[in-house]
């Protein structure tokens, strides 16, 4: 979500159906049937305290806080049938704080907003409520660690981000958790050499690769030793016959 997507001053009705902004009080605003659409609180002429939206059915639908006619504080979106959608912190019209997003009550998306944008860790959950990645911000990009995970907790892959591009090592990995690959990166080009793993931990393979591309190719795997020759069992016949026994 952005800054104003959802949460942003109620809109101003039609000429029919505006109340007069009072200086202190709140403004009902009603729908066609007269169901209470919105309630928003004034203090000096501005929005000042907790505004609320509903639903056509009259379910609470948001929630939200102002301040000088500015959203301030937690705002709270809900379903129609009053399930916490999400929650935001703002500061001075501007996401600010901790955030975070449900899906049928559960938690499956946690981050922090500074200023308006991402910053700091952002951790996705699974349908079970477990981790199953967590990324870094700064500046409203990926910067800093990378991670996704499998429900048993165990690593997918992990990777290095700087400004919102790959840069470092990123790694992935099979179910039994050995490496399956290891790869660079710079200003999200891959350079230099990528290789792979089977999944027993034998070394697979090595590619070079300048600018993005590959330009040399290796297998890993180690080189299968040729096959023992046959132990004789009895001399030539030569020796033998020196020996008088042919």
């Amino acid at each position: 979500m952005t800054e104003g997507d959802a949460l942003v001053a109620p809109a101003t009705p039609g000429p029919a159906e505006t109340p007069p902004v009072p200086a202190d009080g709140v403004v009902v605003h009603t729908d066609e049937s007269g169901r209470t659409r919105e309630e928003t609180p004034f203090a000096g002429g501005v929005i000042e305290g907790e505004a609320k939206s509903y639903a056509p059915g009259g379910a609470l639908v948001r929630v939200a806080r102002f301040k000088a006619g500015q959203l301030d504080g937690e705002a709270v979106e809900h379903d129609f049938v009053g399930n916490v959608v999400a929650r935001f912190t703002f500061a001075k019209g501007r996401l600010d704080g901790p955030a975070t997003i449900y899906a049928g009550g559960r938690i499956v998306q946690e981050m922090r907003y500074a200023g308006g944008v991402l910053t700091g860790e952002m951790r996705s959950y699974d349908a079970a409520g477990t981790l199953a990645a967590a990324a870094n911000y700064a500046d409203g990009v990926l910067d800093g660690e990378q991670r996704t995970l499998r429900p048993d907790g165990s690593l997918v892959r992990m990777a290095q981000y700087r400004a919102g591009r790959l840069s470092g090592e990123a790694i992935d990995y099979w179910d039994n958790g050995n490496v399956r690959q290891r790869a660079l990166y710079e200003d999200g080009v891959q350079q230099g050499p990528t290789r792979t793993w089977l999944a027993t931990g034998e070394p697979d393979r090595e590619i070079i690769y300048e600018n993005g591309q590959p330009v040399a190719n290796r297998s890993l795997a180690p080189a299968i030793a040729a096959a023992p020759a046959p132990v004789q069992t009895r001399s030539p016949g030569w020796i033998d016959r020196l020996l008088g026994s042919g």
